[in-house]
């Protein structure tokens, strides 16, 4: 008899491996330190907290979110805790899962079993257990930094935690308050403390993540979206603002170094709104996209600054009682606390020494889950996008899992350890190279859309998209223009179900626009090779050039192919590359870094300046040419869009294009007008 499978946590990753595994027909015992599922969300979950990808996102892609796929917000992390819960029951599991059970140790045996030790909180005693297999699912937000033990704030006399002691910003009601990070949760505590404390300031190193809104539901935007001022869909245009919808292959694709960041056009048109200026203005004038830096999935940081007068300062250099010296030379007097927001440190406690050496480090695995020297001992959910969400990268690595254990698949390279390794630095080539230092310092940095296609590739999960091209050509647009799911690596298991939530799922209205870059990028292709680069994922290498310059004769000679896609695409792209590279942010950026020789920092970048209100009027100048010179295309794809959807009386063109109109001057309102309304920017 086989021995069982032990799943360790049951976090956003320990729950779906133990599902994944137990459908797989596998016996399976899964331990959780904590007494309800939720991991890290059930832990930290502090003041009005909520997650910053959407439900689409943080929902498995078996158990979508019960108030559906069109207005579904975010999560708060209550209510995600809630909907581990709801999935345990709806799956079976509950009973699989020994709640208030810490894992000891973790050891290899000889005849290359596991063995592990538990101790059993509620009774108090520890008991030892052989298993074939072992899904780590801790995470790697398991170690943070005793506060202040920190080197920069040695000396300092006030009071030091770390977020995740982080409860309410009622404990720093009028403080003096230092936050350190311009991360997501640095944004986060940085909003609530500055709208409570005397004064605050933010230390942040020479970048912050690449800053994008959450979306309507949060009061950073619950009055209307301000930011995707290109939406369409008159019954759903509110709900649909989350940045996740943006996450499409399409967009992905055209986030490369050939495009020169001109995805971000949509930061451009951002600055002119007054919460997300100073953000925006920093993602301009520091060049990031959604593929060169981690997210910032919020605006707290930018709103504060905008309105509670949060200070932006870079990192400290040293402290001396309550007074804090900045690397600039500039002080802080008399201040009272310290928050620190500068992540975790991964660690899997409960492993030996040499066996934490070879596997702590994410990279050192296949897709940060397959180790190739360390047979049946895999890591899921040690995989953080930059953009996207562990949640669904978790999904499909537990699906990967279950079938190499039950033998569904081959392992990867047919077993070639070899092979394997050289894969596994290639992979940590590219992913150093694309974060830069933010990889030195994260782990288990990814990018979504490549990891989440490697996994599929690995895992079998790919559907015939060349099929679904040729039978079903709208699911074939979904896929392209829509969100990157898990709902599309399920078409082969149920295509009709599937297929429905696919279509189900909004789309933003920036898609004409991508659409044009994508089709730019691919014509790009076709005439100049693989000196054209589309994400690793993507098997472009495969086309023989024989068959890639047929393809191009055949579309360039087409004189109908040249005026409907040729010329329009290569229109709008040379638009949206003027807009991004002549907006002033990026004008002043260059000006500073050439000529001056002071290339700008994050701190620079967020600090108001004299110049903000031209800025501000460029920028508006900007979107009303844009607006003007992309009309056309805008109002055509609303009214295909309506088509593609099967409203009522879709042909009705006039109608959809006046209520665009109407959406658009709802959007210019609040885009361009001021509101005196104050909120906070949960987190």
């Amino acid at each position: 008899m086989d021995l069982p499978i032990c799943v360790i946590g049951t976090g956003a990753s320990g729950t779906v491996a133990t599902k994944e595994l137990h459908e797989a027909g596998l016996e399976v015992d899964c331990y959780e330190i904590q007494d309800g599922p939720g991991g890290l969300y059930k832990r930290d979950n502090y003041e009005d907290a909520c997650h910053t990808s959407s439900k689409i996102y943080t929902s498995y892609a078996c158990f979508p979110p019960k108030d559906g796929l069109v207005q579904c917000g975010h999560y708060t992390l209550s209510e995600y805790c809630d909907y581990q819960r709801r999935f345990t029951e709806h799956f079976g599991i509950v009973d699989l899962i020994k709640y208030e059970h810490k894992v000891d140790a973790v050891a290899k045996l000889g005849d290359g079993t596991w063995e592990v030790t538990v101790t059993d909180l509620k009774k108090g005693k520890s008991f030892v257990k052989k298993y074939r297999a072992v899904v780590c699912c801790s995470g790697t937000h398991t170690h943070a930094p005793e506060a202040k033990s920190v080197s920069f704030v040695q000396g300092f006399d006030g009071d030091v935690l770390h977020s995740h002691q982080f409860r309410s910003s009622k404990d720093f009601a009028g403080k003096r308050v230092i936050v350190v990070g311009g991360g997501e949760s640095g944004s986060d505590v940085s909003c609530k403390v500055s709208q409570v404390a005397a004064k605050a300031w933010v230390a942040t190193r020479g970048r912050t993540g690449h800053m994008t809104p959450r979306g309507p539901q949060m009061p950073e935007t619950d009055h209307i979206d301000k930011y995707h001022w290109h939406l369409a869909d008159p019954k759903n245009q509110m709900p649909e603002a989350s940045f996740d919808l943006d996450l499409s292959a399409a967009h992905f694709a055209t986030a490369t170094w050939q495009m020169g960041g001109v995805s971000s056009y949509r930061d451009v048109v951002g600055t002119i709104n007054e919460d997300f200026y100073p953000g925006l203005r920093n993602n301009l004038c520091m060049g990031t996209h959604i593929n060169s830096q981690f997210g910032t999935k919020n605006m707290g940081l930018s709103s504060a600054v905008a309105r509670y007068g949060l200070v932006p300062k870079p990192p400290i250099a040293s402290c001396a009682g309550k007074r804090v010296t900045f690397e600039d030379g500039s002080v802080a007097e008399d201040v009272d606390a310290i928050v620190l927001c500068i992540g975790y440190a991964p660690d899997i406690e409960f492993l030996d020494k040499g066996l934490k050496m070879q596997v702590a480090n994410p990279r050192n695995s296949l897709k940060h889950c397959v180790h190739p020297d360390v047979d049946n001992f895999f890591l899921v959910g040690f995989i953080r996008p930059a953009f996207g969400n562990i949640p669904s990268l978790s999904e499909l690595q537990a699906r990967w899992v279950a079938k190499l254990l039950t033998g569904a698949v081959a392992p990867p390279f047919g077993g070639d350890k070899m092979k394997m390794k050289a894969q596994i630095e290639k992979d940590r080539a590219e992913e150093e190279a694309q974060y830069g230092t933010s990889s030195v310092r994260v782990k288990a940095l990814t990018n979504y859309f490549v990891s989440a296609n490697d996994i599929a590739s690995y895992a079998k999960l790919h559907p015939d998209y060349l099929k679904i091209a040729a039978t079903d050509p709208l699911l074939g647009l979904k896929i392209l223009l829509g969100q990157t799911t898990g709902f599309t690596f399920r078409l082969n298991d149920d295509y009709d179900l599937y297929r429905s939530r696919l279509m189900e799922m909004p789309t933003t209205h920036f898609v004409p626009l991508d659409l044009c870059l994508f089709l730019t990028l691919v014509h790009a292709w076709l005439l100049l090779g693989n000196v054209v680069r589309f994400p690793s994922c993507v098997p472009q290498d495969d086309v023989p050039a024989l068959a890639r310059l047929g393809a191009a004769a055949v579309l360039f000679s087409s004189k109908v192919y040249r005026y409907a896609a040729v010329y329009p695409a290569a229109f709008v792209t040379v638009l949206l590359v003027l807009m991004y590279h002549l907006n002033s942010h990026r004008l002043e950026a260059v000006f500073r870094k050439y000529v001056l020789r002071r290339p700008m920092r994050a701190y620079d970048c967020l600090t108001p300046t004299a110049w903000d209100a031209f800025h501000r009027k460029y920028a508006t100048a900007q979107f009303v040419l844009l607006t003007l010179l992309t009309m056309p295309l805008d109002l055509a794809g609303t009214w295909f869009r309506a088509y593609l959807t099967k409203k009522d009386d879709a042909w009705n063109g006039p109608k959809h294009i006046a209520q665009e109109f109407k959406y658009r001057s709802k959007m210019e309102a609040c885009l361009f007008g001021k509101t005196s309304q104050k909120w906070s920017v949960h987190g």
